[in-house]
């Protein structure tokens, strides 16, 4: 549905003459990205109404969103994949916040943070197959991912230093959830990569 309403929009800037035919592929894969994360806000922010937790769900979000666009990570297939996943994931840490921000010490959400953010910082950004990147978009991704992530960061601590320990827990759940996400996409490669290498001596 959103790649038809992708096409549907990219057809029709080409028939106004506001695009080239040859950018096609470009700015219709844009258009996907822009409705997915509008809907992914809007059922979101729905979820979090409906089970009590739209303040969590907003927190998350705010941290969430800006550092994924720059800094990447793993991508579904298909959009609808996408938003399932997206918001099961929103859904669950707005759910689970609560408690563990009291279960959890203040060290561990610490520990938390820390690698988090040193896995973001040195991953980022990570490109897949769905979203590949040239080595400018690389750099300038990277840039941007860094520094939002410390800006996060520094951020968290203020919280933490203001007394809101639930609200920079979300913080910090958001930078744990999005350095897994990259660490899969990493994983993924290295076995593809120690794969190919395999079959390569096995020839041999």
């Amino acid at each position: 549905m959103i790649e038809r309403i992708a096409a549907y929009i990219t057809d029709w800037q080409i028939e106004k003459g506001n695009l080239q035919e040859e950018i096609r592929a470009v700015y219709q894969y844009g258009y996907i990205l822009m409705i997915e994360v509008f809907v992914n806000i809007f059922i979101s922010l729905l979820l979090g109404i409906l089970s009590h937790r739209l303040i969590e769900v907003m927190v998350f979000l705010i941290f969430f969103i800006p550092l994924r666009g720059y800094a990447g990570g793993f991508h579904m297939k298909k959009a609808w994949q996408c938003i399932i996943v997206t918001n099961l994931m929103v859904l669950l840490a707005g759910i689970v916040s609560r408690s563990l921000s009291q279960a959890m010490p203040m060290l561990a959400w610490l520990v938390i943070e820390g690698l988090a953010v040193a896995v973001i910082v040195l991953l980022s950004p990570i490109d897949t197959s769905e979203k590949p990147l040239d080595n400018a978009e690389k750099n300038h991704f990277g840039r941007k991912a860094r520094r939002i992530c410390v800006l996060e960061m520094i951020l968290n601590m203020f919280l933490l230093a203001c007394g809101l320990l639930k609200v920079a827990c979300i913080g910090m759940l958001a930078h744990g959830v999005l350095a897994v996400m990259l660490g899969i996409v990493v994983s993924e490669k290295l076995y593809f990569e120690n794969s190919i290498t395999g079959v390569k001596r096995h020839k041999m």
